[in-house]
Formats: C-alpha cells, structure tokens, sequence
C-alpha cells in the first residue's frame, strides 16, 4: 500500500516533498529558459532601434510616414473630385 501512495502522491491527498520538489524545479527550469528567451528578444530588438537611429529616428520617420500617406489620401481626393466635375462623356440610354 506504501508503494501505491508512493507512486501516486496525489491519492493521499497531500504530495510528497520529492514530487513538490521536482515540480518546483521544473518551474524555475522554465522560467530560466523563458527569461533566456526574453533577454535575448530585448536584446535584439535594443540593438534594431540603435540600428534605426534610437527611438527619436524612428519616431520622426513614422511621423514622415503618416504625412505621406494623408497627402496621398488629399491627392486621391482631390483626384476624385476633380472628375466629378468633369461633364459627362456618355449619358445612360
């Protein structure tokens, strides 16, 4: 009977100190290599934004971006209204 409850800690309602231990070590093995991950991402991406020129660059570049695209929006626009003035060419029969 020994035996059972050695090889099931969980049937006797409370777990042997063995298993909690190895289950805790798995735990802190996994967030070791899950920090490991993180660092390394961090450290990657540190080194992409020093790339970029730090993140004042890359603000000012996606700001350059943004006004781009509403001047391209503004052309388009414009564009269109443009050819709404336009008369006709072809009338529905």
């Amino acid at each position: 009977m020994h035996a059972q409850a050695e090889a099931a800690p969980h049937r006797g309602g409370a777990l042997s100190s063995h298993w909690q231990a190895q289950t805790i070590e798995q735990r802190q093995e996994e967030a070791s290599r899950q920090r490991a991950k993180f660092d390394e991402a961090i450290s990657a991406l540190r080194a992409k934004i020093e790339q970029c020129g730090g993140f004042e660059a890359i603000g000012d570049a996606y700001a350059a971006e943004i006004a781009a695209e509403e001047d391209r929006r503004r052309r388009h626009r414009d564009i269109h209204a443009s050819l709404a003035r336009l008369p006709r060419l072809f009338s529905a029969v």
